[in-house]
């Protein structure tokens, strides 16, 4: 995986995205009780970087740049 990215909650959670190359998509993982579930944000996506915030409530927003259209784009969750 790379471009790691991480971010607390409001309730000081471990939120993380990162692109895995096997699959070439943004997945995000999140601390949940013992365990970490993941899903994939956006794939698959040849990228260049990104991103990640949490706001006030909580919600997710990534940025990254998509190589193949040649922008950047926002994904919220």
């Amino acid at each position: 995986s790379t471009f790691n990215r991480l971010a607390l909650d409001s309730q000081d959670h471990f939120h993380v995205v990162y692109y895995d190359k096997n699959t070439q998509g943004i997945e995000y993982t999140w601390k949940q009780g013992l365990g970490w579930p993941s899903e994939e944000i956006v794939g698959p996506i040849s990228l260049n970087g990104l991103d990640m915030a949490m706001d006030s409530n909580d919600c997710l927003y990534v940025v990254f740049y998509d190589e193949t259209n040649q922008c950047l784009k926002l994904a919220s969750r």
